[in-house]
């Protein structure tokens, strides 16, 4: 699960400007011996010059 934590961490720390509101949505879904996860934010993205 680290993966997971640092998904989060960065996209708690990178994705909102400071005391901006944003939101996170996490979904994790079971395919055969699979686990997908899918972490996404509304946040503007990454800078033109990224």
């Amino acid at each position: 699960m680290s993966i997971f934590n640092e998904i989060l961490t960065n996209s708690l720390k990178h994705a909102f400007k400071e005391g901006e509101a944003g939101k996170i949505w996490i979904k994790m879904k079971k395919k055969g011996d699979d686990i997908k996860l899918k972490l996404a934010d509304n946040s503007g993205g990454f800078p033109d010059n990224f």
